[in-house]
């Protein structure tokens, strides 16, 4: 049996694996959670992104800007390309682009190589609204990681990566 050794300031005590493991889930607190905090900032997150836009008099959510920002750096993508970005399914990238179209941002183009698909790209409209969306978000971005050490933020962002990658490579 494997064991572990852990130091407290009275004495060093051993504990074996499963010992340990059953210290952890009886002080395991859900509310603390890495995972649980991440939803809640990245909804935080998203509820500012969505009120500012609103307040600086732009109707587009989140995740439509999301869409826009990358067709921004790569205009005239596939659905599936963008979905594939933004980490959504066929219904939910359907439903964006349905509603950016009704907005008049996007267009679908049938693809000439490949007539089963469209290529999305952005109208005069939605071109128009790169600067100030950016400044929005580059505002709210900067907002948010105040007086947080670049290091820590780096320290942070590397962390999240491995998570990330260890959730869809298992």
């Amino acid at each position: 049996m494997q064991q572990y050794y852990i130091a407290t300031k009275i004495d060093i005590l051993k504990y074996s694996t499963s010992n340990i493991r059953t210290l952890l889930m009886h002080n395991y607190d859900p509310e603390q959670s890495v995972f649980l905090l991440l939803k809640q900032t990245s909804k935080a997150f998203r509820e500012k992104l969505n009120r500012s836009f609103t307040e600086a008099g732009h109707d587009i959510t989140g995740e439509q800007w999301r869409i826009i920002r990358c067709l921004w750096h790569n205009d005239g993508q596939t659905q599936q390309d963008l979905a594939n970005v933004v980490k959504t399914d066929k219904t939910g990238i359907t439903r964006i682009i349905d509603s950016l179209e009704k907005r008049d941002l996007v267009m679908r183009v049938p693809d000439k190589t490949d007539r089963r698909q469209n290529l999305i790209y952005l109208t005069n409209k939605g071109k128009s609204l790169q600067e100030e969306l950016m400044q929005i978000f580059t505002k709210i971005s900067s907002e948010i990681q105040k007086d947080i050490e670049p290091e820590k933020l780096e320290i942070f962002r590397q962390v999240l990566n491995k998570i990330y990658h260890n959730l869809t490579n298992s």
